[in-house]
């Protein structure tokens, strides 16, 4: 393989590292970090738990769907 091809991933992740470095706050518990400090609204929580199930169907469901089917759940999309 060459190395260009895990050049984006290892961007991401190198850059994922920084924003939480420079993110961090050494004053907040881990209960402020689980539960957002107990302050989340009811919308911000709905969405937060949608934006998760589509993120599982996403990996989950639709490439198991899509090989069952012949790829006919991909005209879907």
């Amino acid at each position: 393989m060459d190395w260009v091809t895990f050049l984006p991933p290892l961007a991401y992740l190198i850059s994922l590292l920084l924003v939480a470095y420079a993110l961090r706050d050494q004053n907040r518990s881990d209960s402020d970090y689980f539960l957002a400090g107990r302050k989340i609204r009811s919308v911000p929580a709905i969405l937060s738990v949608v934006a998760n199930e589509t993120s599982v169907a996403t990996v989950m469901i639709f490439p198991a769907a899509g090989f069952k089917s012949d790829y006919v759940l991909l005209w879907l999309v």
